[in-house]
């Protein structure tokens, strides 16, 4: 997600929806949370691709383990912010306490990374077992829209319900089953976020999403 606005689309502040922009600079309709997942699942490909290729890269002796870490650092940072401006609106809407937050959460992430970077060079990890390994990394970076995203809904007195969805998630666990069964519940019932790790037994596997209305 380069840095700057989104070109086609703007921020409804009221609302906490995109919407589009229209050639004649007019307004258009609201953005569907349908698109808006579709597009969190691609980017979540993508890195997982991104970190993936750079962990075989260091289990093949093409990139030494330092220069891994490095790496992957600062995929993480520039991801876990882009997917925070996603939710918050863009980048001009990350504000102080959103940007403490991220990096809060990398402090530990980082360590987890370079601990993950030594162990590709001395247990001899497969090439899926990597790969696998490294696609954990992207679940939390995954979090951090539905977690900035459920703090601005929180805020927000438009919104009264929410609903947890599993749509076509392909790892979809019981956690999440039985979070998708409760139906559309009052704000501030689930306390669990898609992708964070520790809420659902799928772990940082977990690319479900949550709906607001």
């Amino acid at each position: 997600m380069p840095r700057g606005s989104l070109p086609g689309y703007v921020w409804d502040k009221a609302k906490g929806v995109y919407r589009r922009l229209l050639a004649n600079g007019a307004l258009g309709g609201t953005v569907s949370s349908d698109e808006i997942v579709g597009g969190l699942r691609e980017i979540a490909a993508a890195s997982e691709k991104t970190l993936g290729d750079l962990s075989v890269a260091v289990l093949d002796g093409g990139l030494t383990v330092n220069d891994g870490v490095l790496a992957g650092n600062m995929f993480l940072k520039d991801l876990y912010n882009a997917y925070s401006a996603l939710a918050r609106g863009g980048w001009s809407k990350m504000d102080f306490a959103s940007w403490g937050r991220n990096g809060q959460l990398l402090r530990g992430e980082y360590k987890y990374w370079r601990d993950f970077m030594s162990a590709i060079a001395s247990d001899k990890l497969s090439e899926a077992q990597t790969r696998a390994r490294a696609a954990l990394y992207v679940g939390k970076a995954y979090s951090r829209y539905w977690a900035e995203d459920r703090l601005m809904k929180l805020q927000n007195d438009e919104y009264q319900f929410e609903e947890w969805h599993s749509r076509d998630d392909p790892v979809v666990c019981f956690d999440c089953l039985a979070l998708e069964a409760l139906g559309k519940v009052p704000i501030g019932t689930i306390r669990a976020i898609p992708g964070d790790g520790t809420s659902t037994a799928c772990r940082s596997a977990c690319r479900c999403s949550v709906s607001y209305s």
